[in-house]
């Protein structure tokens, strides 16, 4: 069967990405081949529907390397715009620079959170629509709570944060801090280091391009905020009233919850159904989506990208939600009535091994729902659930609960031989 995405045309300069042809849809697309790429942040991002992220029809790996057809954005990056001797207006600056928050808030509101690592002027396009992009997740990562740095050292240095030349590990204020340079760029022209915005619109770089991360904006949702005010407000002056705060901030919400991950982009609406379409591409689906928050709650707008913040991370209380978060709890009550009250034959008048049993059941499970919701990455670190082939998959899921309860049961019959041992000597 011949390929069904017919290459075009090379883009520009580069040797990897080519216009394509959909041969089934006969719509536009992106090719492109990677070599450096983090698999499992491309098969999230893959799921994501929000209007700043460029939707992913379709991937498959060969050879090494992640071949992409990623939506076609017909624009130009900011870089380019600036070169051309655009001159963007402040509030103008402000507005695209939101729109980058959003892409962000839906990126950091993953579970683990999603960083970019690499926001600068050229990987950020504004589509002839007036839609801000988004592009280029060759540098992403997964956050991983607990890591002092990041395993690997990535970025561009001139919007680099510190804690990217291995002070600390990056996450959601990473993003933050280039997001201060890029509006920095937008109303000077210059970076920061050489000249600072002024007025109320450099106060808002000033404290996003912090060096320690506890001194910036905790969060893309805060930025936003800031931003919304800046707007309202139409000067330059750094006072603002209680009552034009409380305005930005209800209407920054609604616009953010409208837009952050449940608005579907174009490219990926047509694309279901496409597996086995074309030899080893796989279809881009909705896993790691939580659609939820389509009627305006706030449902992803949590502050996940920050270590320790949610007040309720564990799998079924992360949405806010009511009914899910009654669901999960009347879920883990029966998990524990269950493995509290099974009676293995073996440990029949044997209290001390039956209890301990009970409690290794309960573990297995609880990290058997951990895995499966993802919890923490859980899943990403585990080998054959994020195979590129899907009977592989739907194995590895079939096999965590037995697996680890059989790990479990082992390590406590060692550790009982090893006292038996102990007290016949």
């Amino acid at each position: 069967m011949p390929d069904r995405y017919q290459e075009i045309a090379p883009v520009g300069k580069y040797k990897n990405i080519w216009l394509v042809l959909d041969r089934d849809t006969e719509k536009i697309y992106v090719k492109k081949c990677l070599e450096t790429f983090n698999q499992e942040v491309y098969r999230r991002i893959a799921g994501l529907y929000n209007v700043h992220i460029p939707g992913i029809a379709a991937w498959k790996l060969e050879d090494g390397r992640l071949w992409l057809i990623e939506e076609y954005i017909n624009g130009e990056t900011l870089e380019e715009r600036l070169d051309r001797g655009y001159s963007f207006a402040r509030e103008e600056a402000a507005g695209i620079v939101r729109q980058v928050c959003e892409a962000l808030a839906c990126l950091h509101s993953q579970e683990p959170p999603i960083i970019h690592r690499d926001v600068k002027l050229s990987n950020i396009m504004i589509s002839h629509d007036g839609i801000v992009k988004l592009i280029d997740y060759n540098a992403a990562r997964l956050y991983e709570r607990g890591l002092s740095q990041d395993t690997r050292l990535i970025g561009t240095e001139a919007y680099a944060a510190p804690e990217q030349f291995g002070f600390a590990q990056t996450d959601a204020r990473t993003d933050i801090y280039a997001l201060g340079v890029v509006f920095n760029y937008l109303l000077t022209g210059e970076h920061i280091k050489d000249r600072m915005a002024e007025g109320a619109c450099g106060a808002v770089i000033r404290k996003c391009t912090q060096m320690d991360p506890k001194q910036r904006y905790q969060s893309v949702w805060e930025l936003d905020r800031a931003l919304q005010t800046l707007q309202m407000n139409g000067s330059d002056r750094d006072g603002v009233t209680a009552e034009a705060t409380v305005r930005a901030e209800a209407t920054a919400r609604a616009e953010m919850a409208e837009s952050l991950c449940v608005r579907p982009a174009p490219a990926l609406q047509a694309e279901k159904g496409m597996n086995g379409h074309s030899a080893g591409w796989s279809e881009a689906n909705d896993r790691g989506t939580d659609r939820s928050g389509a009627d305006g709650s706030e449902t992803g707008l949590s502050e996940k990208g920050v270590p320790g913040s949610g007040i309720w991370p564990i799998p079924g209380f992360r949405s806010g939600v009511w009914w899910k978060k009654l669901l999960a709890a009347a879920g883990y009550l029966f998990i524990f009535y269950l493995s509290l009250t099974v009676e293995p034959e073996l440990d029949v008048g044997r209290p001390l091994s039956l209890w301990t049993d009970r409690i290794l059941v309960l573990v297995s499970m609880l990290f058997t729902v951990a895995v499966y919701a993802d919890y923490r990455g859980a899943a990403a670190k585990m080998p054959l659930l994020h195979n590129e082939k899907r009977w592989i998959r739907w194995l590895g899921y079939c096999m965590v609960w037995p697996f680890t309860l059989g790990i479990l049961i082992m390590l406590k019959e060692a550790a009982f031989s090893l006292v038996r041992a102990m007290l016949k000597i």
